[in-house]
């Protein structure tokens, strides 16, 4: 906490401490293949996480926005939402159930 305080330097700053055990969020580490990761991942959803939902975390702006495509391509329903969106944009796609974006 020192790090990240000092850091960013906070003054007065307002600490939240919650446990880390959330019974509803599976984690899953894969050892990712290179040249076909955004492929792999696609595969291992629609194998084993068909029909459930899900977020995908990506490196990049791009990175989110091709991997929307690619689960699109697997028969997944899925949508891109990172910082580059305005407003409205976020807003839209917090509030659609049907993501054909």
């Amino acid at each position: 906490m020192d790090v990240i305080r000092s850091t960013l330097k906070m003054k007065n700053e307002q600490v939240v401490k919650m446990p880390c055990r959330r019974d509803n969020l599976h984690y899953n580490i894969i050892p990712k293949k290179e040249s076909q990761s955004k492929q792999q991942v696609a595969n291992i959803i629609s194998k084993e996480h068909m029909n459930e939902c899900g977020i995908v975390y990506c490196a990049t702006q791009a990175d989110t926005v091709e991997m929307a495509y690619v689960l699109k391509d697997h028969g997944t329903l899925a949508t891109f939402y990172h910082a580059g969106l305005d407003r409205n944009e976020r807003v839209q796609i917090m509030q659609c159930a049907d993501y054909r974006a």
